[in-house]
């Protein structure tokens, strides 16, 4: 496998990475906006915990303090349904 082919291969992987993340990032505001569970429902505490690591590891992106302030006002929420959210 030639160097340039694996520079590619790598330039894929982040792009691919890069939308997933966004699109995970529009879909934990529509879910907070639009469901009242978003406070008690800890399925998505994954999603959350990815954004937030994705927000901390980009911090050139304008937006990652809002994304992250985002998860850590969730976790706030989620904190009352399940205690482990405090340790988070």
């Amino acid at each position: 496998m030639s160097p340039a082919f694996r520079i590619a291969q790598h330039e894929y992987a982040v792009a691919v990475s890069t939308a997933s993340l966004n699109q995970l990032k529009q879909l934990a505001i529509s879910f907070r906006r639009a469901y009242a569970c978003a406070s008690y429902a800890a399925f998505w505490h994954i999603g959350l915990l990815h954004i937030a690591n994705g927000a901390v590891r980009d911090t050139r992106d304008p937006q990652w303090r809002a994304y992250f302030l985002l998860c850590v006002t969730c976790y706030t929420d989620l904190y009352g349904a399940f205690r482990v959210a405090g340790d988070l």
